[in-house]
């Protein structure tokens, strides 16, 4: 292990292979007065670690001049509890009134590394990236609530957008197809998301039945579109207690009824 000594601020750099006992013995030992463990980060960070996402990017463990640590302890839990060891740089000796600065800055975000990694437009990147977290809690749960949250880690986006562009594009082009032009009832993420699980089956299919519950264009009366728009249009005044869960919910079933031919009877 190879030291760097800045003697001018008492700072001390190395590089480190922390092993999940190792990791456990800096948390029990000097992780001290640090904010609450937060589940979802450690989920998120664990998660890339067993499938082989996580990747050095020169973030740092840093313990303070009293021999503290003041950040690292949510990496730190992850090997713990992945059993996968990893490398990172440690930085001791920083001033103990620093540690009121540290992660005050905006975290990147899945949208963020759509558009810097794979050169997703900036006003494209956010909606794909919704989109992937809702199509990704699909294809594990049918989305009926179960397997967690919807989150999902750069390092998943990534791969999803990779694994998935083809869907996309082409799911992306039929939307703009049918958006009207004011007041969309679901979000942009979320109608994306539906064209991607609709086109996976029948593209022409997925066009007529988005285009008619987003603009009401061509919908008749007692039919199964004009009931799933009057739900949306009950959530979007405010006058329906659906969550969004229940409301994609909702589109996914009535979807699902039109392609067997029945009728909404509730």
């Amino acid at each position: 292990m190879n030291k760097m000594y800045f003697e001018s601020h008492n700072i001390e750099v190395s590089m480190q292979t922390f092993t999940p006992s190792y990791a456990n013995r800096v948390l029990s030992k000097i992780n001290v007065g640090n904010r609450k463990i937060s589940k979802q980060r450690v989920a998120e960070y664990k998660k890339d670690m067993l499938s082989g996402n996580w990747r050095f990017n020169g973030d740092s463990i840093r313990v303070n001049d009293a021999g503290i640590l003041i950040d690292g302890q949510h990496r730190l839990t992850a090997v713990v509890e992945s059993g996968v060891s990893c490398e990172f740089l440690v930085i001791k000796g920083i001033a103990t009134s620093a540690k009121h600065t540290i992660d005050t800055g905006k975290g990147r975000t899945g949208g963020d590394a759509l558009a810097i990694q794979a050169g997703v437009p900036f006003k494209e990147s956010h909606t794909i990236n919704g989109a992937l977290c809702l199509f990704e809690k699909y294809k594990l749960s049918g989305f009926t609530g179960a397997g967690g949250g919807t989150k999902l880690s750069t390092s998943e986006s990534l791969r999803s957008y990779n694994e998935r562009k083809t869907l996309i594009d082409s799911s992306f082009e039929l939307m703009k197809d049918c958006l009207p032009m004011r007041g969309l009832l679901l979000q942009k993420s979320e109608v994306l998301f539906l064209f991607m699980v609709f086109c996976e089956i029948d593209s022409t299919d997925a066009k007529i039945y988005m285009s008619k519950i987003l603009t009401g264009v061509e919908v008749s009366l007692d039919s199964v579109e004009l009931h799933i728009r009057n739900i949306m249009l009950d959530v979007k005044m405010g006058s329906s207690k659906h969550n969004r869960k229940i409301l994609i919910n909702s589109v996914l079933k009535c979807w699902n009824v039109i392609r067997r031919g029945g009728k909404i009877k509730h």
